[in-house]
């Protein structure tokens, strides 16, 4: 076992940087995603310009599970103009979580957009989401005045059963 020995000030600035360098790294673990609630019943998902680890997805899919369970009557906007394409294993997460949320989602959700400002990015999500259409209805928007008009408007138009 080790035990710190101090014997003078430059190993107490040694141990402070230390541990100050330990307490940065816990505070600025990455999230794949921002979630803001603060314009409830748009709750906006803000993808990070990184490949995020498959824990680091998972914990998004997570993210995203607990806010479906926990709000109602409200619209996603999955802005994703800043990610990174995502490899394959974490497309096939995505496609199962889809699945897999499908009743909450149906359940709690009253849509959810897809923003993006990259035609190409969009072209390939327009043909994903037509094989694996998500359970409410969505929009691929190119701009984040479209994606709010369109929530706003789902949301002013449906009512819970």
């Amino acid at each position: 076992m080790y035990v710190w020995e101090f014997t003078g000030s430059n190993d107490l600035m040694g141990f402070l940087f230390s541990l100050n360098f330990f307490f940065i790294m816990i505070a600025t673990k990455r999230k794949y995603a921002e979630i803001d609630t603060r314009h409830y019943p748009i709750v906006i998902a803000t993808l990070q310009a990184f490949e995020p680890t498959v824990t680091e997805f998972q914990e998004h899919l997570d993210e995203l599970s607990y806010i479906i369970k926990t709000h109602q009557h409200f619209v996603m906007i999955l802005d994703i103009s800043q990610s990174k394409f995502l490899p394959s294993e974490m497309r096939i997460m995505a496609g199962n979580w889809l699945k897999q949320e499908a009743g909450m989602m149906r359940k709690n959700m009253r849509g959810m957009v897809m923003l993006n400002n990259s035609m190409v990015m969009g072209m390939i999500l327009k043909g994903v989401l037509l094989i694996s259409r998500p359970s409410v209805d969505y929009l691929v928007a190119n701009s984040k005045e479209e994606a709010i008009t369109w929530a706003t408007r789902l949301l002013s138009t449906q009512t819970k059963l």
